[in-house]
């Protein structure tokens, strides 16, 4: 039997080792460790919580105006988790938030590109009722805001980045500097004299 083992051919055969990594299936940039944010991000807040704002709004009109209800669950807990980022700021969750807005905008912006393409009457048409354009306005606005909260998140990551950058090369200036001060400068330890002696 151990014969016929080593026997198999390379179409069954398996390799001795095989190494799987997340990162490998969809390269993403490394999420920041928990630490304090900047006061750049921090100075952001404000804008975030206006992102969330208006998540909140389109995610209850997705949910009891269009009755999408599978879809506004999903973008409930895409706002819920911006909410906690929102709350301290915490640049993991923050870039959770982000990657979770891209991915569920992007899906909502090709359902709604594939529903007007095969879609036998116009998308918003003044023969509708108020309500079904204000449904149809809800669905094309949604991925688009979606889509934007992503990219603002993909800023405070990258502003979070470059203040840290600028406050380690800082620190390492001052470190060199005051390194230097101690090597060049030192106290006369030799003996006076006298003028004119």
């Amino acid at each position: 039997s151990s014969d016929l083992s080593n026997c198999q051919s390379p179409r069954h055969a398996r390799p001795e080792s095989v190494t799987t990594s997340p990162g490998m299936v969809i390269p993403l940039p490394a999420m920041p460790a928990p630490g304090s944010p900047t006061s750049r991000v921090l100075s952001w807040r404000p804008w975030m919580m206006a992102f969330l704002i208006v998540e909140s709004i389109f995610c209850a009109f997705r949910m009891f105006l269009i009755l999408d209800i599978m879809g506004g669950f999903i973008e409930l807990l895409c706002v819920g988790l911006g909410w906690y980022a929102w709350k301290d700021m915490n640049l993991s969750c923050v870039c959770y938030w982000g990657l979770l807005s891209l991915i569920n905008g992007a899906f909502d912006l090709v359902k709604f590109i594939d529903t007007a393409v095969h879609s036998p009457v116009p998308i918003f048409s003044g023969q509708y009722s108020a309500l079904t354009n204000l449904g149809n306005a809800v669905e094309l606005i949604n991925p688009i805001l979606m889509l934007l909260s992503a990219l603002f998140a993909w800023r405070l990551y990258k502003t979070q980045e470059e203040g840290e950058s600028f406050s380690a090369d800082s620190s390492r200036e001052r470190s060199s500097f005051s390194g230097f001060n101690r090597r060049s400068f030192q106290t006369f330890t030799g003996e006076g004299q006298r003028l004119g002696s």
